[in-house]
């Protein structure tokens, strides 16, 4: 804890963490393949072999991911009442640091058509 009663790397006056409705879950899990369900950590820099040390609260098995998005996302919906939750197709593998980008590379289209299948699946599912 921090002097102000804050957790380490909580932002003031935003919760710790940003919860999903268990309906929300429970769905996409039916309209993706082995979906990885967990906790994402966030950041203001690209995390990679050379400076992952810099980052010890990657060490908790919790934690299914890290990006530089979806906090943004989740604070601007907490603010405005909005239901929140978030896809995420992984791109490419810290553990293969030396080649990340030509990981993103080969990835990137069939990615593309994977989180475009999705999002209509969704999109169709709430305009119902």
């Amino acid at each position: 804890m921090t002097a102000f009663n804050y957790q380490i790397n909580q932002l003031p006056e935003e919760p710790i963490r940003y919860e999903i409705k268990i309906e929300y879950i429970n769905y996409l899990k039916s309209i993706i393949s082995n979906p990885v369900i967990g906790t994402m950590a966030t950041g203001d820099s690209v995390i990679s072999m050379q400076n992952i040390e810099s980052f010890p609260f990657l060490a908790n098995k919790d934690i299914a991911g890290f990006d530089m998005e979806a906090m943004a996302m989740a604070q601007v919906c907490q603010h405005c009442n909005v239901d929140f939750f978030c896809v995420k197709l992984v791109s490419d593998n810290l553990s293969f640091d030396a080649n990340s980008r030509g990981q993103y590379d080969n990835n990137f289209k069939t990615l593309s058509k994977k989180i475009e299948d999705i999002s209509l699946k969704i999109l169709e599912y709430y305009s119902n």
